[in-house]
């Protein structure tokens, strides 16, 4: 008899990573064997990624190198961003990324190539151009022009200024270059799980993290975070909170910002 598998696949194993590991009871998360708050308050975003790419932190040759690559490499084809400007102006953001990462892969030299070599380089154009994308469709769904990157700048300063028409405070780039490292890696949840069914079937990078980005817009995986600000915003008043959820229980509505399976 074969035996049910758990909701949600719980306690079903699909594979090992060397990557990230998680205890969500014990409040642990492990990039490559260090610990995130030995790793979060001393190092940058870029070398989390030098991390996870090659098993060990990078020396201060090999990180300046790393830095150069990537700013070299942050502008988007041009004609992904008039793909950008010709979206409908009711897009939601996600739905944008999902679609200029896509345009990416069309205009990427190595598109069809899947040599380590080539997806080294698709993986550091990804890197250094996701942000890119994300600021170019904050501007446009504002009505501004995007503003082309800067590679004098780091990847964190160039995205909050890129995103917002100005410079960031120290504070702001800080905070988000921590946010990104946090976020970096944390095993085979639903997005990087599409991601390594599609290489799994020899489809090349940019597919692959077209597909995470649309598993990544799920409401009940990145977009549940949106879910919870509405939820927020429909609450209003702290006295209302017990008779929403008097009414939420009643309508056997999902409760977004609780019960995840990890944390």
């Amino acid at each position: 008899m074969t035996a049910a598998a758990g909701k949600g696949l719980e306690g079903v194993v699909a594979s090992q990573t060397s990557l990230s590991f998680i205890d969500g009871l014990k409040g642990i998360l492990v990039y490559r064997g260090y610990n995130i708050h030995e790793l979060a308050p001393n190092v940058s975003f870029p070398e989390s990624v030098f991390l996870l790419w090659n098993g060990r932190l990078p020396r201060r040759s090999e990180l300046d190198e790393f830095e150069a690559a990537l700013a070299a490499q942050r502008a988007m084809d041009p004609r992904t961003v008039e793909g950008l400007k010709g979206l409908p102006a009711e897009t939601v953001p996600m739905s944008a990324l999902r679609t200029g990462v896509s345009l990416e892969g069309v205009y990427d030299p190595d598109a069809e190539d899947n040599s380590l070599e080539a997806n080294r380089r698709k993986a550091e154009r990804l890197v250094a151009r996701t942000p890119t994308i994300i600021a170019a469709i904050h501007r446009i769904r504002q009505g501004l022009e995007p503003r082309a990157p800067d590679p004098s700048l780091s990847l964190s300063a160039d995205f909050v200024r890129m995103a917002n028409g100005e410079p960031g405070t120290d504070e702001a780039v800080d905070a988000l270059d921590r946010t990104l490292l946090l976020y970096l890696d944390h095993g085979f949840n639903a997005s990087t799980f599409a991601c390594r069914v599609i290489a799994a079937t020899l489809g090349d990078m940019h597919s692959a993290v077209t597909g995470g980005v649309g598993a990544l817009k799920g409401e009940l995986h990145g977009g549940a975070n949106a879910r919870a600000m509405h939820t927020l915003l429909e609450i209003g008043d702290p006295e209302n909170v017990g008779p929403w959820l008097d009414r939420a229980f009643a309508e056997k509505r999902k409760i977004m910002g609780f019960g995840h399976r990890v944390y």
